[in-house]
């Protein structure tokens, strides 16, 4: 029987928002520690079969593992913590020096991807995508500005990877199709947020185990949270509450975001039709490595969050061409409609 993909993803965004609602830190948690890794690797895999949406694609691969270590490299530090009777004070100095000079491999890579796919002529490419590299470190280096930490560091990689990004690929595909349930999808994504924010909920009825606290506090989940609500002028203070109405509220929409973004992957089979190119091979090493991390977060979440660190950046790095496509075939079409 053949699945109409728009009637899924209604099911599927629905499904995400009332999961989000009911369990907000533990579907979370959950999904970034199941659903998260296995959406990584084939995810990462599918873009290999496409040559990596580049011309130099062997260039952007290479590169890609380069920045993707770079950035994982101070995170790697923090395991001291699960080994007993380790001098803390190297591993604190550089793991916390790293982590504030990494914003620029992520910036480098989206100025890397859009010369890339929209500068033909070779010695333009390569001086933009020196001078995109050296501005980086630079601005990096010197930049006290909290809105580029806050837009290239944290939301980058997180909401706007999951949700923006995601958002502009629905739109691209129902562009191309131009089914009114793709356009109500699209919508419906859209007001999401709004939605959360006038419902009713009290924290309080919410109960959380001590334990499930912990391991979101100790992974630093609770500052994407702290962030989103400095930014929408909602929190009063630069902390986070478990029981406090708007710290819920954007939990609640952070775990949508997440759980929509791997679910709406894994419904894509029948639209981009990235399982066709799973050899027995491939499924192997995918299944095998999945449960290798999946086993890691079961052991000690945070143990799992740092060794899987490494495929996540790859992922979202490796991903950005994707959305450099999306975003120049949506203008392009919204300027043939504007210019008729």
């Amino acid at each position: 029987m053949k699945i109409n993909i728009d009637f899924l993803n209604t099911l599927l965004i629905l499904i995400a928002l009332l999961l989000a609602f009911l369990f907000p830190i533990e579907v979370f948690l959950i999904a970034y520690a199941t659903l998260g890794p296995l959406h990584y690797l084939t995810e990462i895999k599918w873009i290999k079969s496409q040559d990596y949406f580049v011309k130099s694609n062997r260039f952007w691969i290479y590169l890609s593992l380069l920045f993707a270590f770079i950035f994982c490299l101070p995170y790697l530090f923090s395991l001291y913590k699960l080994i007993p009777n380790m001098d803390h004070h190297f591993f604190d100095t550089w793991g916390s020096l790293g982590k504030s000079y990494i914003n620029w491999v992520l910036s480098s890579a989206l100025v890397i991807a859009f010369s890339m796919l929209l500068i033909k002529n070779n010695l333009y490419r390569t001086i933009v995508i020196i001078c995109g590299i050296i501005f980086s470190i630079i601005l990096n280096i010197v930049s006290s500005s909290y809105a580029y930490n806050l837009w290239v560091g944290i939301f980058l990689p997180t909401l706007i990877h999951v949700y923006i990004f995601t958002g502009l690929f629905m739109i691209y595909g129902t562009l191309k199709t131009n089914r009114k349930m793709g356009w109500l999808n699209v919508s419906l994504l859209l007001l999401i947020p709004f939605v959360i924010w006038l419902a009713p909920v009290n924290p309080v009825d919410f109960l959380t185990s001590e334990k499930v606290k912990t391991i979101f506090t100790q992974n630093n989940f609770h500052h994407l949270n702290v962030h989103l609500g400095e930014l929408l002028g909602v929190k009063k203070q630069p902390k986070f509450f478990f029981y406090e109405v708007i710290d819920f509220k954007l939990q609640i929409f952070i775990a949508f975001a997440y759980f929509y973004h791997y679910l709406n992957w894994f419904s894509k089979t029948t639209i981009i039709g990235w399982h066709k190119n799973l050899t027995t091979r491939s499924t192997s090493l995918i299944i095998i490595l999945w449960l290798v991390f999946v086993s890691l977060y079961a052991i000690d979440y945070r143990l799992g969050f740092t060794v899987s660190l490494f495929i996540s950046v790859l992922h979202v790095i490796l991903e950005f061409p994707v959305n450099v496509l999306s975003i120049k075939e949506i203008s392009k079409r919204a300027l043939m409609v504007f210019t008729k």
